[in-house]
């Protein structure tokens, strides 16, 4: 759930401010956006993620409490009544850039979901589905494992406050985990930088700032 600011925009998301909050980690890693056309491009400067726990999130090892959180900080919600559904994808590839180069490899899946406005909070709900979370190795093979009964919170618009801004919530384990077939992603990521992108598609009434967007990637480091 989500508190509601009133701004310039009627009836839509404005969010402001993109960061990953790592449990492991005592403050957010923050991102530093800027806009480019529909997309939020994002850095990160002096800080890393633990290939470790990724690792461990990916194999099982650890659970979704442990994962960090990709956090779209939102000033202002939809109205009162109003409602959808979005996919939101998200893809991790080796290197400074989208595309995988030989050498590289590369983690993609998607989730679909629907939410809802009272005016005040936001409800999302991870719709019943089979995830197909998507591997490239180094040589160009494409491995592909289903993982059912998602997690329910693996996305969701937490609540405002004076000390904790509202916010959308991705659980980035949610798009690299699957119980069933964990050996398929074990050790899947190496230390360095990756390229991470989140495609928003269907949820149209998402603004950064002034401007109307689909999108957000940048660099992570892993270390």
């Amino acid at each position: 759930m989500a508190e509601k600011v009133k701004g310039s925009i009627s009836d839509a998301f404005i969010a402001y401010d993109v960061s990953i909050n790592d449990p492991a980690q005592q403050d957010p890693i923050q991102l530093y956006p800027m806009i480019d056309g529909d997309n939020v491009d994002f850095t990160m400067w002096d800080q890393a993620l633990s290939v470790e726990t990724l690792n461990s999130l990916a194999s099982g090892e650890l659970t979704s409490l442990q994962s960090p959180v990709l956090q779209i900080g939102l000033e202002q919600l939809p109205n009162e009544g109003s409602s959808g559904s979005f996919t939101i994808a998200v893809k991790m590839t080796e290197g400074a850039d989208a595309i995988r180069s030989p050498g590289e490899r590369s983690v993609s899946s998607s989730l679909d979901v629907a939410w809802s406005s009272n005016g005040d909070v936001v409800t999302a709900t991870v719709l019943s589905q089979t995830a197909a979370i998507t591997v490239e190795l180094e040589d160009g093979t494409v491995l592909e494992s289903l993982a059912q009964n998602v997690v329910s919170d693996s996305l969701s618009f937490s609540y405002g406050g004076p000390d904790y801004p509202a916010s959308l919530d991705a659980k980035i384990s949610a798009f690299l985990t699957n119980e069933n077939e964990a050996s398929l992603l074990a050790d899947i990521f190496r230390s360095g930088a990756y390229h991470l992108e989140v495609e928003l598609e269907g949820l149209d009434n998402l603004y950064f700032q002034d401007e109307n967007v689909t999108s957000a990637s940048g660099v992570l480091i892993l270390e």
